[in-house]
């Protein structure tokens, strides 16, 4: 019997340099989109088919159902559906008007870039490092002396 396998190696680095170089249509680049394994839309796609059901479910039911059963004059109860789901619809439309939508939109892209300059700022730069080693001595001479030594640790 084999032992079990605790760690199961992930390719993280996919390169897509192959598909884009030999881009010969248009529909090449949805290709591309549709095969990204780490791709924006293959973390969104459930979230955004439900979003879209759900909107054509309510757009549906409101334009066969509601708008054509209170043309008729003798259906007051469609008439009044109708009425309380369009008073439902500006209600909801003022409520979005109190939300400041551009403060926070500010507000994600500040806290955004803020994220970015940090992982800029935690960069090592080499700057420093080639400054101190210029000042060391190392021992030795020839082939493998201080010259190769210091610039195998700025690389």
């Amino acid at each position: 019997m084999g032992t079990p396998q605790l760690y199961q190696p992930v390719a993280m680095t996919i390169s897509y340099t192959g598909d884009v170089a030999n881009a010969s249509s248009f529909g090449c680049f949805n290709k591309i989109l549709l095969r990204w394994r780490g791709s924006v839309y293959k973390l969104i796609y459930k979230e955004l088919l439900a979003y879209v059901m759900i909107y054509l479910i309510i757009n549906i039911f409101y334009r066969e159902c509601l708008v054509k059963n209170s043309e008729c004059h003798e259906c007051l109860t469609w008439r009044e559906s109708r009425e309380i789901f369009e008073s439902l619809c500006v209600y909801c439309r003022g409520q979005l008007t109190s939300i400041p939508l551009t403060f926070v939109l500010g507000f994600y892209v500040s806290l955004i870039v803020k994220r970015w300059w940090v992982q800029y700022s935690l960069l090592p730069w080499p700057d420093s490092m080639a400054i101190y080693l210029v000042g060391c001595q190392w021992e030795g001479k020839g082939e493998r002396g201080e010259g190769w030594m210091k610039r195998n640790i700025i690389r």
